[in-house]
């Protein structure tokens, strides 16, 4: 999710900043080499708490040659099935869910919504402080279907349960049931092959590489398992086709609400 917002700024500053694109080519290169490894190819060695202790027992027992403990200790290859390389389908892990800092009371901020008002912990009104000009990102659609797994209590996905996606005025909205006071439009990913003016974005060339990857995958898996591979489509031109690229464009600024 972090490279997610990280191509999201790049690309909202891209037409005012130069970006050297093959910078971002090599860094993405660098990246899924890096996570390929991780989930296939890993020999990194987790400090244990035998390793801790280890470490402060006396020169001498412990070790005959001092420089070699201060090199990098790495286990045998092995592999973590858990690493997911898709487009913001990894886990999600919120530090306020649990534990001590659940104890305070946090309340989760759902779309639309304005910052808390005071110390009550309620919704501000809309009518005091206005809508709040935000966007949602497609991804949010894109991964609910695909996290299966319980999520914690106060994780995005738990926001959007009371949420409907419809397309209208040229693009998707996330409209709250029952309170059609709240509509939030869905970001729109510019340069897809409907978008003749943006030749190149930085969040589509993420997500093209994220589809790369997950279906390496799923190649992977499924040779491993003698299965024919199921490959996952481009999820992102499907949502192109029901975007109205020129009524977007059409406005002052490609993101402004219609």
């Amino acid at each position: 999710m972090a490279n997610i917002s990280f191509a999201w700024m790049l690309q909202c500053i891209s037409k005012y900043l130069t970006i050297d694109q093959k910078a971002y080519e090599k860094y993405l290169d660098y990246y899924f080499d890096w996570t390929y490894k991780s989930k296939y190819q890993c020999t990194h060695h987790s400090q244990t708490w035998g390793d801790t202790a280890w470490s402060y027992t006396p020169w001498p027992i412990n070790r005959d040659k001092p420089e070699e403990f201060l090199l990098p200790k790495k286990d045998a290859s092995h592999t973590h099935s858990q690493i997911e390389r898709g487009w913001g389908i990894g886990p999600f892990i919120d530090s306020a869910a649990d534990g001590i800092f659940s104890w305070a009371g946090g309340v989760p901020r759902h779309p639309g919504e304005p910052e808390i008002e005071d110390e009550t912990l309620k919704p501000a009104p809309l009518k005091k402080y206005g809508v709040p000009h935000e966007y949602m990102h497609p991804v949010a659609a894109y991964r609910q279907p695909r996290r299966p797994a319980k999520e914690p209590k106060n994780a995005p996905p738990r926001a959007l349960d009371n949420f409907s996606r419809p397309n209208k005025k040229g693009r998707y909205w996330w409209v709250k049931k029952g309170d059609f006071t709240v509509e939030v439009p869905e970001w729109i990913i510019m340069g897809g092959e409907n978008d003749r003016d943006n030749k190149y974005n930085f969040e589509r060339r993420y997500y093209e590489r994220c589809l790369l990857a997950k279906n390496k995958d799923i190649k992977i898996e499924a040779k491993k398992n003698g299965e024919t591979a199921k490959f996952e489509v481009e999820w992102l031109k499907e949502v192109d086709s029901q975007v109205d690229f020129e009524v977007i464009k059409a406005h002052k600024d490609a993101f402004d609400y219609p």
